[in-house]
């Protein structure tokens, strides 16, 4: 059951069984995104990627706590 084989041949082959409506997971399945193992989970986090510009998260800066 973890994608070394597909799950409509261990349905058909009688590894897995499916109870209920199996269109519903079908469906489902329609709409899950395959990622790349090394994709980028933060800007600029890829390997070899491009380096991010010095601002490319700009924030304000922050107000004076110095009590004065």
């Amino acid at each position: 059951m973890i994608g070394v084989v597909p799950l409509q041949q261990q349905v058909a082959d009688g590894t897995a069984v499916l109870e209920g409506e199996p269109t519903v997971l079908l469906t489902l399945a329609g709409m899950l995104t395959e990622f790349e193992p090394n994709f980028a989970i933060m800007p600029g986090t890829t390997p070899g990627g491009s380096a991010l510009p010095a601002d490319a998260f700009p924030s304000r800066d922050l107000g004076d706590s110095s009590g004065g």
